[in-house]
């Protein structure tokens, strides 16, 4: 069996991260021939590969090549997906990009003789699909003509993500399945620690708060700012923010400004996520949206209580009162209660945090790359 991955993000981000486990996963467990190809520069995803794994960047994808720009480069796109695809010869094409690049994909899979199948996991762009707005109203009907090119098969992430593949492929598509992101619960189970408090100037007897997640409209960071400001005399809780992203400078201006800089940290992008969750003691995601969730489960994996935005998918995984809170992210005050209450009980959050471990083995790696290898063998069977 020959697999293909096929990403298409010039910068590197969750979505990436769960190519490379999964590739990995697969690799290390089954008799599996499985490359990625990635059609931009970005060299980041080949620094987390292991084992037989290899990848070929194309390098004929960047964060300026879009609209017009994108439609008279498709042709040559569209060439050099195919020549590779002609020296590789795949058995099954596994697609990870959406709308325009989706299409230019399944373009090239279908001008290749024989019988290439294909294989698309819907990420977070299958929310759009319910939208009512014209610009995705027609986004939708491009991923829908790419879908029938090749009889696709789709995977989506999450229940939400999955309805909204149902009501959008169902003509289109040879079958719909959900198959949960997963992620390698090993390098998530360190024993908490407070090695490097020190380094951010907080103490052992502070209490940490954290979310790592990218710095982008919808993630939310200036909001847990602002709540940081309301703690009022809880100055021994502090915020760590880990990521970066476009919103990036305008977050830590915020933070500046509202004089927190000693209670609200941000790490930046950062390698040693395991070990800065290790120092926690509860984390917060507040995002408006997510098609799934892989640092959520990791923040799960690492012990920690979370509290969250009560959004479809994170109702998949955190049980509101188990393995941490859900919370409408307009109710600040219910935010800032749950907040507290995390801050000040540690016997809350121990047991929270014990809980959230047992949830997180739910969503391994091993049991997504078992699910992946087993819908691979059936199409190829079939």
């Amino acid at each position: 069996m020959k697999v293909l991955h096929i990403n298409d993000s010039p910068v590197f981000g969750g979505r990436e991260n769960f190519i490379a486990e999964l590739c990995n996963q697969i690799a290390k467990e089954y008799n599996v021939s499985i490359s990625i190809l990635s059609l931009s520069s970005n060299l980041s995803l080949r620094e987390k590969l292991k084992g037989s794994v290899q990848i070929r960047n194309l390098n004929i994808l960047d964060k300026n090549l879009n609209g017009i720009r994108l439609l008279f480069h498709s042709p040559f796109i569209i060439f050099k997906i195919r020549k590779f695809l002609l020296s590789y010869k795949p058995d099954i094409v596994h697609i990870h990009s959406f709308f325009s690049i989706f299409l230019l994909i399944s373009i090239a899979v279908r001008l290749c003789p024989g019988n290439i199948q294909v294989v698309r996991t819907v990420h977070t762009s299958g929310l759009f699909y319910s939208s009512t707005k014209w610009i995705d109203v027609f986004r939708l009907f491009v991923e829908k003509v790419a879908t029938a090119l090749n009889n696709t098969f789709v995977v989506a992430i999450s229940k939400q993500v999955l309805n909204n593949c149902a009501k959008a492929f169902t003509k289109q598509a040879k079958e719909i399945v959900l198959i949960y992101n997963g992620i390698d619960i090993s390098k998530f189970s360190l024993k908490q620690n407070k090695s490097i408090r020190s380094q951010c100037g907080c103490s052992d007897n502070d209490v940490i708060g954290v979310y790592v997640a990218r710095f982008d409209y919808g993630k939310n960071q200036d909001k847990l700012v602002k709540m940081w400001r309301s703690l009022g005399d809880l100055k021994s809780v502090k915020l760590w923010l880990i990521g970066d992203g476009p919103t990036y400078l305008n977050v830590t201006n915020m933070i500046s400004q509202m004089e927190l800089s000693k209670n609200v940290i941000c790490f930046g992008r950062s390698n040693d996520v395991p070990l800065i969750l290790s120092n926690a003691d509860f984390a917060l995601f507040p995002s408006s949206f997510e098609g799934f969730s892989i640092a959520l489960i990791e923040k799960c994996a690492s012990g920690l209580p979370v509290i969250a935005s009560d959004i479809p998918p994170f109702k998949e995984i955190i049980n509101s009162g188990g393995e941490g809170f859900l919370v409408n992210l307009n109710d600040e005050k219910g935010w800032l209660e749950a907040i507290k209450y995390l801050a000040t009980d540690v016997s809350v959050r121990t047991k929270m945090g014990e809980m959230a471990v047992l949830r997180a083995k739910n969503f391994s790696i091993s049991i997504t790359g078992e699910q992946y290898f087993d819908l691979y063998s059936r199409i190829l069977n079939h």
